[in-house]
C-alpha cells in the first residue's frame, strides 16, 4: 500500500457518547505510585462500540457473518471524512451527512 495513513480515531474519554443505556468508558486505578505500589495497574471498563469500530455483521443480523470471519481489504479503501455537527446527541442519519458535505 502507497500513500499515507491517518488515524482519526477519536480520543476516547468517560465523556465519549455512547448508545443511550450502553457502558461509558471508565478506568479502575487497581495500584498507583501515589499510593505506594510498586507500579501503575489499572483496569478499563466500556462498550465495545465506543468511539470509531465497525459492527460485524453479526450485531445487526442474526445469520451475519463474525468480525473474524471478514477480509480485512473490506475495510480498507479510499474514503472522505465529513465533520457532522450535531447540536444535541442523537443518530446521525444521512441527511446530517450531506449537509456535511
Amino acid at each position: 500500500m502507497q500513500g499515507l495513513l491517518y488515524d482519526i480515531s477519536p480520543k476516547l474519554t468517560p465523556r465519549t457518547a455512547v448508545f443511550p443505556g450502553d457502558t461509558p468508558l471508565s478506568q479502575d486505578v487497581l495500584l498507583s505510585f501515589k499510593s505506594g505500589q510498586h507500579l501503575m495497574l489499572s483496569a478499563l471498563k466500556g462498550t465495545v462500540h465506543l468511539g470509531a469500530h465497525a459492527d460485524a455483521p453479526c450485531h445487526y443480523s442474526p445469520d451475519g457473518e463474525d468480525i473474524s470471519q471478514r477480509e480485512l481489504r473490506r475495510y480498507l479503501g479510499l474514503c472522505q471524512v465529513v465533520s457532522v455537527n450535531m447540536h444535541q446527541p442523537g443518530r446521525i442519519l444521512c441527511a446530517h451527512v450531506n449537509a456535511a458535505e
